[in-house]
């Protein structure tokens, strides 16, 4: 797992995926052997995580995490290179796919926010199936000493119990997924939270005077309206003076200050043209008024654009019959969000065709259910200097605001919607 630390600013046989609950996948292992095992001791390993449970299955086995934040640690991911060994065994057991916790591959950046004070997040690791009520060991990185590495994982207690509900597990850990996306070599910010998915990008603007633009899409992938208020995005600015973020506070202009702006510039242009028309064109020449930028509508994004590939194999994952759950790197559904690892996505096992057969009986009317609410955005709104508005469900809203230009090293600014927090950080030391 890769922390970022930061000084506190305030403190195989599929190409189509579905979105598919991952409760409805535990419907897998109806008529099966139950192997789930509490109790799991550590010998080594980092202080912030607990193992709270192992889940043996017929074709992988899930492992059950509980991570509380330590001090200036934001946001973490796990490295899609993770995997189990066994003493005497030079076998890796590799890393298929998570829950709730975003996969790093090396190119993709995706966290996972988790930035209060004691926060509490569980995820979950499924990895190849491993030999029942072995000592294993975890290895995200076995020469960096501040990887996740668990040393001596041990089934401390062997009664056998049910599997237990995976979206109960991880229902009080909702996932905040911050990442980067590229349109057009632009690079954009996203962050993506139950239903809402905001991708923003920061630029500097030199015209009615110097200003950071923020461009941004708000999209509401729910069923239900949400309110946007600019009244709940506030900004600051941090300077680094010895070692130490100085925080300064900055202002942002309203929608109403950014028209007289526009109607004054828009004036003068006026006022300058017609004057020059009385002028003879050498001296009209030297009066034009030029503008270093334009004001642009922000650049649609869609955050997860580039999951593709093939699903991988496990219970939670594709099965091979069809049944398979998440496209690659960040699809979601209202339960959980699912990642599956490169190795994952080309690997496939053969499963029994009788038990996937029921499986796939039994989610029959909730993958039709689910491909009824699963269609494409309905419109996009704004486009123009952003206001406090209504986002209706399935829409985007767009656009930009200014925010008053000051010698900074870091901007960070906060979106607040439905009581949820949004935290963009830019770097404006080059500015």
């Amino acid at each position: 797992m890769r922390t970022d630390k930061t000084k506190s600013s305030s403190g195989g046989f599929m190409q189509c995926f579905y979105r598919l609950s991952v409760a409805a996948m535990l419907l897998l292992s109806c008529g099966q052997s139950h192997a789930q095992y509490t109790g799991i001791t550590i010998g080594d390993g980092p202080s912030s995580t607990k193992i709270l449970r192992v889940d043996y299955r017929d074709y992988s086995t899930l492992v059950f995490f509980e991570y509380t934040r330590p001090d200036g640690h934001d946001v973490c991911n796990f490295n899609e290179n993770t995997y189990i060994s066994l003493p005497n065994d030079a076998t890796k057991y590799h890393l298929i796919n998570s829950v709730n916790m975003p996969i790093y591959n090396g190119m993709t950046e995706r966290w996972a926010i988790v930035d209060q004070p004691n926060q509490v997040h569980h995820f979950i690791l499924e990895f190849e199936k491993i030999p029942e009520l072995q000592d294993f060991d975890i290895i995200e990185n076995s020469s960096d000493p501040d990887a996740f590495n668990f040393h001596r994982v041990h089934i401390a207690d062997t009664t056998k119990r049910d599997y237990g509900n995976i979206d109960a597990f991880i229902a009080d850990s909702p996932l905040k997924e911050r990442g980067k996306t590229w349109v057009n070599g632009n690079q954009f910010d996203y962050i993506k939270a139950g239903n809402i998915t905001i991708t923003a990008n920061c630029a500097i603007t030199k015209k009615y005077g110097k200003y950071y633009t923020l461009y941004a899409d708000i999209t509401n992938h729910g069923s239900k309206s949400v309110m946007f208020s600019m009244n709940n995005v506030n900004a600051t600015g941090y300077t680094l003076k010895k070692d130490q973020l100085k925080p300064q506070e900055m202002t942002l202009m309203t929608a109403k200050d950014y028209d007289k702006r526009i109607n004054r510039t828009h004036f003068w242009e006026t006022l300058v043209a017609a004057a020059g028309s009385a002028l003879a064109e050498e001296e009209a020449s030297k009066k034009t008024i030029t503008t270093e930028t334009t004001e642009n509508s922000s650049t649609s994004v869609d955050a997860h654009a580039d999951a593709s590939g093939n699903a991988a194999y496990g219970y939670i994952s594709n099965d091979g019959y069809g049944l398979g759950t998440i496209s690659s790197y960040g699809s979601a559904d209202a339960y959980a969000n699912v990642y599956t690892t490169t190795y994952g996505k080309s690997t496939t096992v053969i499963k029994d065709p009788v038990a996937a057969q029921i499986a796939r009986e039994q989610t029959d009317q909730y993958m039709n259910e689910l491909a009824q609410s699963n269609h494409e955005i309905k419109q996009r709104l704004g486009e123009g200097y952003m206001e406090s508005t209504v986002i209706p469900a399935q829409s985007v809203y767009s656009g930009f605001f200014h925010i008053k230009h000051k010698k900074i090293d870091t901007l960070r600014v906060d979106f607040v919607i439905d009581g949820v927090t949004f935290p963009f950080t830019f770097n404006t030391s080059t500015d």
